[in-house]
């Protein structure tokens, strides 16, 4: 994975001025790969300087980002799909409500014994996730006349947009031993 080997290395380092140095060293080492792979580590290298936080932090609160940013990825979904349709909630429910109580119970979860600046980490983390994966399938349908772009919107709404969501909650529904076997597991 592109991420992996930045934090490695940046985690040798203790402080936000060393991560400054690091992330200055990788970045020239990077510029021989791909433009994704310079970008995914200069993300990477950004969101640890801007939050003060140390690589350790932030390699020690990814799987419970990554627990957390399916649901609000789904949540955020939801909330495009229903600026484009108010009926949307009703086509992706589960068996104990719409995605926004899926959602809740995942942060609830997630954010259970974190302490404050371990919490902020995770929560900005995952809703950074959310929110780039949400641009990015959202951008894909822009262009043309509004009434086109409203129209391509919507299809997208109804089939992979719904789809992202009911998978979830149909994983929430069926397996949530599973989830709290992954959650405890990442809290360890």
């Amino acid at each position: 994975m592109s991420g992996v080997e930045p934090i490695v290395e940046c985690d040798r380092h203790g402080s936000a001025r060393d991560v400054f140095t690091a992330c200055r060293h990788m970045k020239a080492e990077s510029m021989k790969h791909r433009l994704g792979r310079r970008q995914s580590f200069l993300k990477i290298c950004t969101w640890i300087v801007l939050t003060g936080s140390t690589v350790a932090q932030a390699s020690n609160t990814e799987p419970l980002v990554q627990i957390l940013a399916p649901a609000n990825l789904a949540l955020t979904l939801s909330n495009v799909c229903l600026g484009q349709d108010a009926s949307f909630a009703g086509k992706t429910t589960g068996k104990a409500g719409p995605i926004e109580v899926y959602a809740q119970y995942v942060k609830m979860r997630v954010s259970e014994n974190l302490d404050g600046e371990r919490l902020n980490i995770v929560l900005r983390r995952a809703a950074g996730i959310a929110r780039q994966e949400a641009l990015i399938q959202v951008r894909q349908h822009k262009g043309g006349s509004p009434t086109e772009e409203a129209q391509r919107l919507r299809h997208w709404c109804a089939t992979s947009a719904a789809s992202t969501i009911r998978s979830f909650i149909t994983l929430m529904d069926e397996r949530r031993a599973d989830f709290e076997k992954a959650l405890t597991k990442a809290k360890e």
